[in-house]
Formats: structure tokens, sequence, C-alpha cells
């Protein structure tokens, strides 16, 4: 199932956030919306999860305007994994995980055998079935964001959003969602994530949106647009990219910023605004 964005303008109704942006996400692709804090990359994916109406342009799954989708159509197709949070309710892995049919439930409906079978499933799937009777609130930040990306695979949808997906979470649980987004686009799940990280994208993404102020700076494949001199116009701060051999045959990229003196973050950033 293919996601189309042309031309949109996304934000509020006292305010436009972001205008101009046009990208393509098919199937079993990983497109990463790239930004530092602020740009709009939130309001972005709200808007394509139909959650906001676009300011202009459009957004179409399968070639129709997500305007046009029937809501409970839309909530079997767009799953939706928000930013990392602790949670207020006592609920375990797997409840959490089986509220994602919910979209395929009708009103007042109650999960079945089927709605069972698939969060069991999706337990496996994520290596967390072992989590299914932990409370919620007392399990790893990790743990936690992998039965959110659970909730959001039990409604069985063709695409996929995550909102800066690996927020606040340690290097391990950060790279344990990665692999896991990685191996859901082999499946043929297309999914749309936000970060403020470029070595993710390096990791994980076919295509990268940059984004400062709301405006597209450029967007591309990873290796081609992540460059120290757009890195500068994005984030106003002087970074390496290199490369880094990380087995046989097989080398990926990396940021390394120097943290060397240099002038104030203030003075540079005015400089980035005028490069």
């Amino acid at each position: 199932m293919t996601l189309e964005v042309e031309r949109l303008a996304y934000g509020y109704s006292d305010r436009v956030i972001g205008r101009d942006l046009s990208f393509c996400l098919k199937p079993g692709q990983v497109v990463c919306v790239l930004g530092p804090n602020g740009c709009g990359k939130t309001t972005l994916l709200r808007t394509v999860l139909g959650l906001l109406p676009p300011v202009a342009g459009q957004i179409r799954i399968e070639g129709i305007a997500v305007q046009r989708w029937r809501r409970e159509a839309l909530a079997r197709t767009l799953g939706y994994v928000p930013q990392a949070h602790r949670g207020e309710f006592s609920f375990t892995v797997g409840e959490i995980v089986l509220m994602g049919r919910t979209a395929h439930l009708p009103l007042f409906g109650t999960p079945g055998r089927h709605d069972h079978e698939v969060a069991a499933r999706v337990l496996q799937t994520l290596g967390i079935a072992h989590l299914v009777d932990r409370v919620y609130t007392r399990v790893s930040g990790g743990e936690r964001q992998l039965a959110l990306i659970g909730r959001a695979l039990a409604q069985e949808p063709k695409l996929l959003v995550l909102d800066e997906p690996t927020a606040n979470l340690d290097f391990g649980n950060q790279v344990l969602v990665l692999h896991q987004m990685r191996a859901l686009a082999h499946q043929g799940i297309g999914i749309l994530f936000s970060t403020h990280d470029p070595d993710q994208a390096f990791a994980c993404a076919n295509q990268v949106l940059m984004l400062r102020d709301g405006r597209l700076v450029c967007a591309g494949a990873p290796e081609a647009v992540i460059t120290s001199d757009n890195l500068y116009r994005v984030y106003g701060v002087q970074v390496h990219v290199v490369d880094v051999a990380i087995g046989p045959g097989e080398v990926r990229k990396t940021c390394v910023p120097p943290l060397v003196a240099s002038p104030s973050l203030p003075a540079v950033r005015a400089a980035a605004e005028k490069a």
C-alpha cells in the first residue's frame, strides 16, 4: 500500500508549520523525517495520520485522499506509535498489544479468539512474548516501546508511523527498536518515522526528508543527502560524516561532531541561517 504526500502545507488554524512537502512511501520502504526540535516533525506525522487536516496539498493512500477514507478503514490501514511514555494504568503488556485489535471490533465489542491469536503472534514476532503478563509500567523503556509497536501491529496495518520511537531510550533499547523496524519493512510494511539522530537514518532508512523550520532542505537516499553541509544547514553545527566498517565487506556512514573549540552555538546557527 502506497502513501503519497504532494505539495503539503500543514499546521493549525492560526499557524502554518510546514509548506511544500512532497514524498512517496511504498511497501517495504522506510522513510525517515530528520530534523531538530520544533521543525514540525510531529505535526507532519499527525497530519499524515489524518488527525490534523492539511492546510494545502494532498495526502493519498492508494490514490485516495486520506479525508475520504472511513475512519474504521484508516485505523486498520495506518498504525501509529507515539513517543515513548510511562503510562498511567496497570495494564499488562499483553493487554496493551491486544488494544490494537480495537480497530477490528464493533462498538462495545470484546476481543475474540482470533484477536487473541493475532496479539499472541505479534508478541512472539517482537520477541516480547515472555512479557505478556508483566505490568506495562514496570518493564524497561525499550520493552514499553516494543509493546506500543505491538499494539500498532495488532491492527494489522499496511503502513506504520512512528514518532521518535527511540526518544529517551538507552543505547541497547534504541538498537532493539531500530532492528525491529528493519524487520517489519522486510515483511512489506511501509514505515514512516521521525528522529533527531542522522545515524538512525543510516541504520535503517531508504529515504530521508531533512526538515528545518517546516521546510524541506533536501530529500533522497541517506548516503546522498546526509552530508556535512546539509547537517550544518539543518542543525547549525559542524559534523563529519565518515565511513565505518561494520563487517566483512560492509561499510556504513556515521556522524562525528568534532567537539573542538568553536564559536558559540548562537553564532554558529546564525551563520547557518545564511547558508
